[in-house]
């Protein structure tokens, strides 16, 4: 059971990833009804990725020197500004700088929350915590995507005023929970070498993602199916996973469930390769959202575990880095190679890096020396 300041924590990460994932679906429809084509619909996208990718290397230092409320707080302001951007600018370089505060939001808003975990919760039950807390983003996403369209069709305005007030009221949430005490580290980026291996299973795993997020609105809407119908079912399927496979890691290692996860997550892209109808839309929804469950929270907390208070802040936004590298090479690059490899080469191209996440983890030293250790041992830069 989480704690009430627990619990508090995951309603207001609910409401504010729900500000962000309201537009996965709506967004790249809503670019292409102001005549942009796919290649700078994918920039666009991916635009906010290179901000998140920017932005956390400051985030993580900030976060350990200034204390994760005044970050998250931070983040969920770029939100509700991103938010009402889009309600008054239409013209591309405007779309740009909102995607590009939006991208900054989020690369505050992810870490700043989880940072709050190791102060709410005991360490022997870090892992299901940090699932526990993240499946708030992951109801968002189930429920919202599906919302935005419904919204957009009725209205842009009402989608961006929709997205502006979940935002606003997770702001309202996080300022009653007792925040981690800053720390008196200066303002410095450092980097261990036993980050690696979590922070190259998010980059290889996520890059499917990004081409699945930026593309697949546009590919299934041409084929007549519903995109919303991926998104709800892959958050569906991370909620229902996550949480128990916390529970698992916590007691028996996180080697094995992240190698099933990984190739779950290759095998979601190559089912896109059929026919898009609502039924393959929702199975690659299935495997990427059970895939991302058994897979990223046990690397969230092995970056945690490999990291000393004064350097968590930096370690949990350096995740938040790896998956903006991943949504950057699968939308915006993949935006650029779209022309050549089309939708479906690039699917492709995203299993085959899952498939180099599967190496990632057999290769780290730490995890494949302590399989099925509860806790891996004291790691040493």
């Amino acid at each position: 059971m989480l704690s009430s300041a627990a619990a508090r924590l995951f309603i207001a990460f609910f409401f504010g990833q729900a500000g962000f994932n309201i537009y996965w679906a709506a967004l790249p429809l809503y670019f292409a009804a102001l005549g942009f084509d796919p290649t700078l619909i994918g920039l666009l996208f991916g635009s906010a990725g290179v901000a998140e990718l920017i932005g956390a290397l400051a985030v993580g230092p900030a976060i350990d020197r200034l204390g994760g409320r005044t970050l998250l707080l931070t983040g969920l302001t770029c939100y509700v500004i991103g938010s009402l951007g889009y309600l008054a600018l239409t013209p591309g370089p405007a779309l740009l700088t909102i995607r590009l505060i939006q991208g900054l939001g989020l690369a505050a808003v992810i870490p700043s929350t989880y940072s709050f975990v190791p102060h709410l919760v005991k360490a022997s039950r870090q892992t299901v915590a940090f699932a526990t807390i993240g499946a708030g983003g992951n109801i968002a996403q189930a429920l919202f995507p599906a919302l935005g369209l419904t919204l957009l069709q009725r209205s842009p305005s009402a989608l961006f005023g929709v997205a502006a007030a979940c935002s606003a009221i997770a702001g309202l949430i996080v300022a009653t929970i007792p925040a981690p005490a800053p720390g008196r580290r200066p303002f410095a980026l450092t980097f261990q070498r036993g980050w690696l291996m979590p922070l190259g299973v998010g980059i290889l795993s996520i890059t499917q993602w990004g081409v699945i997020t930026a593309f697949l609105p546009l590919a299934a809407t041409e084929q007549n199916a519903n995109p919303a119908l991926l998104f709800t079912a892959d958050a569906i399927a991370v909620l229902a996973s996550r949480v128990p496979a916390g529970w698992i890691a916590d007691r028996y290692g996180p080697l094995r469930l992240a190698l099933v996860g990984v190739v779950m997550m290759a095998l979601s892209p190559l089912l896109l390769l059929l026919p898009l109808t609502d039924g393959v839309l929702i199975g690659a929804g299935i495997l990427n959202g059970g895939g991302a469950g058994l897979t990223l929270p046990p690397m969230l907390s092995q970056l945690s575990q490999r990291s000393d208070e004064t350097r968590r802040g930096t370690a949990l936004a350096f995740f938040s880095v790896s998956f903006a590298v991943g949504m950057i090479l699968g939308s915006s690059v993949g935006g650029l190679l779209y022309p050549w490899l089309q939708f479906q080469g690039l699917l492709v191209v995203g299993a085959i890096l899952c498939v180099g996440a599967v190496i990632v983890l057999l290769a780290d030293a730490i995890v494949w020396r302590h399989p099925i250790r509860s806790k891996l041992p004291e790691y040493t830069p």
